[in-house]
């Protein structure tokens, strides 16, 4: 038997074989077989006990080859998805938090320095942008919001920040649908007066806070 297995199976068909055995020899059949099965290496000069056991034996060591294989392909699989989930893991955390350095070349700092501002300043806009698309409730049209989203004045992106919570909120009456998030964009609806909402309140929403942040760290305020 293999090291941690515990059992094995025996097939009804066996009673074909048994039944046509003495009751002692039956006895001394299955006292073999579990002496087999534990690694003891039993040994038999007994002609007939010898020729019963042998296809048990061989019906055994099949069954011991699938389990092999069985057990292999699982602990791969194993291992396969907790590395996925892994990586999933890994992947969102860079998503949210992963802002390109910036950083100067010894020999043309001017110019790298300039790049490395554009890409920064791209990449805080997109973590923001991410953030509205998440709260904002028609998710219709992302690449063209996206687009107007990059055009957008870094204060009118603080204000929608700062103010979609409230604007989602506010349904003036019943069965009231929010516009597209493009049209919302074009029309500049976060300067729209809303009864709930209060001006000056500051964020306590994560996601604004974690691009709120982002923007002091680099000095984008």
């Amino acid at each position: 038997m293999a090291d941690n297995k515990k059992s094995f199976v025996l097939y009804c068909d066996l009673i074909k074989t048994v039944s046509k055995l003495p009751n002692e020899k039956a006895g001394e059949l299955f006292k073999h077989l579990l002496e087999y099965v534990n690694d003891l290496d039993p040994q038999t000069d007994d002609l007939l006990l010898d020729i019963a056991f042998e296809p048990i034996k061989q019906q055994l060591k099949r069954d011991l080859e699938k389990w092999g294989k069985t057990r292999e392909g699982r602990s791969k699989a194993g291992k396969a998805s907790a590395e996925t989930r892994k990586l999933k893991k890994e992947q969102e955390l860079t998503n949210l938090t992963n802002v390109k350095s910036v950083q100067q070349s010894s020999t043309n700092s001017t110019v790298n320095d300039n790049v490395n501002v554009t890409v920064n300043v791209n990449e805080i806009k997109k973590k923001s942008f991410d953030v509205f698309w998440i709260k904002y409730p028609n998710k219709i049209g992302k690449k063209d919001c996206l687009a107007k989203w990059m055009k957008l004045k870094d204060t009118d992106i603080e204000t929608i920040l700062t103010t979609i919570d409230d604007f989602i909120k506010h349904k003036p009456f019943k069965d009231y649908t929010h516009p597209h998030p493009k049209t919302y964009l074009n029309q500049e609806r976060w300067n729209d007066v809303l009864e709930s909402r209060r001006e000056d309140k500051p964020s306590t929403d994560p996601l604004v806070e974690h691009v709120r942040k982002l923007k002091e760290q680099h000095g984008y305020t």
